[in-house]
């Protein structure tokens, strides 16, 4: 009964994902092997998931029997965990080298209060900046609002990632006409320093790639 609700589960998970546009069934068809036709079967209810596919999809996504089911439903407790919400965790670094990824390798348990406004909310891990430190770590877990609010209106004492071609930046945003500048602490108040790039021609969500609203400190 339990493997028949975690195949359910799993395809309501995968279809949800394709239904918000995060996955596409070509997408998700080529990163774990399984055909498109037949993908697209098992999202329509036509067809079911064999032991080895779904296998194959939940190791590609790293989830786990938490991620497609309640807690009452896998006998676990619940009660400490009412207010928890596991979120993604994206593959990748946010760094001045690094890169961070869009493929999905895991989840991370974060305060409901903190992610129950948040549009589309992933964990990221932090590398080292020393334009950012201290305020931001090595190590450090960003919990990312990739929402579009950011669009409309840039949040001074907010700080974004910002996609370079050296690497996922954090930085605070200012904008004026068509260019976007980047500051870090020390430069707050000081504009001839401050970093700029173009968005003539570009969108605001090929650059800016989310909003940070906390960070989880691993370790001191």
């Amino acid at each position: 009964m339990l493997f028949t609700l975690l195949q359910e589960r799993l395809v309501a998970h995968l279809r949800s994902r394709v239904r918000s546009g995060e996955l596409t069934e070509r997408g998700l068809a080529r990163a774990t092997g399984i055909s498109q036709p037949h993908i697209h079967n098992v999202l329509k209810g036509m067809r079911t998931l064999s032991v080895e596919y779904a296998d194959q999809i939940v190791t590609h996504f790293h989830l786990s029997v938490s991620d497609l089911l309640t807690y009452h439903e896998a006998g676990f407790p619940a009660p400490v965990l009412a207010n928890v919400s596991m979120v993604p965790r994206l593959e990748g670094l946010a760094g001045p080298s690094d890169f961070m990824g869009e493929r999905i390798e895991g989840s991370y348990p974060m305060p409901k209060g903190l992610t129950d406004n948040l549009w589309m909310p992933v964990m990221l891990e932090l590398a080292h900046d020393p334009n950012m430190f201290p305020y931001f770590q090595n190590g450090d877990l960003a919990l990312v609002d990739r929402g579009k609010v950011f669009e409309r209106t840039l949040q001074p004492t907010a700080t974004y990632l910002v996609q370079m071609e050296s690497g996922t930046m954090v930085r605070y945003l200012r904008t004026a006409g068509t260019r976007l500048y980047l500051l870090t602490p020390g430069t707050l108040d000081e504009p001839r320093k401050w970093d700029s790039l173009s968005l003539s021609g570009r969108d605001m969500d090929t650059v800016v790639r989310g909003r940070i609203v906390s960070i989880s400190r691993v370790s001191a």
